[in-house]
């Protein structure tokens, strides 16, 4: 899902209300989110190998580079 700031959308660009209430518009025939916040909150996953012989294996590939 595309969004952008409210100073970001373009000055000819129909703004759209969704069933929701989210306001949006279209560009290259795609939806575009409009936030009135500055950044977005993204998660960070972190991937955690399972304990054992492949958690070994990879804390040896590290200590070697």
């Amino acid at each position: 899902m595309t969004s952008v700031h409210r100073d970001l959308v373009p000055p000819d660009a129909e703004i759209l209300i969704g069933a929701r209430g989210a306001e949006y518009f279209y560009r290259n025939g795609r939806r575009v989110y409009i936030n009135s916040t500055k950044s977005t909150i993204r998660r960070i996953q972190r991937f955690k190998p399972r304990k054992g012989k492949f958690t070994q294996w990879l804390e040896n590939q590290q200590a070697n580079c």
